[in-house]
């Protein structure tokens, strides 16, 4: 949680370049999510699960929802 997303851009590339899409981003506080010192943030690792990864899902799913094909899997690392 603790890492860039742009740590991470090499194999989401790998991973969209082999039919799956990806979303990657950064924590409340941490890199480019960060407007303010960390020290400035009220938040802990519940918040990001509770706020920022279920905002993510949520993306996801406004993302798909739409769609007329099947529901793919989702898978959360």
């Amino acid at each position: 949680m603790d890492v860039e997303q742009n740590y991470y851009r090499p194999i989401a590339t790998w991973l969209a370049e082999h039919g799956y899409s990806v979303l990657t981003f950064d924590c409340s506080g941490i890199f480019e999510s960060k407007n303010q010192p960390l020290k400035h943030y009220q938040c802990d690792i519940i918040d990001w699960a509770q706020q920022d990864y279920s905002a993510a899902l949520n993306f996801v799913l406004e993302q798909t929802a739409d769609s007329s094909a099947p529901p793919l899997p989702l898978y959360i690392g």
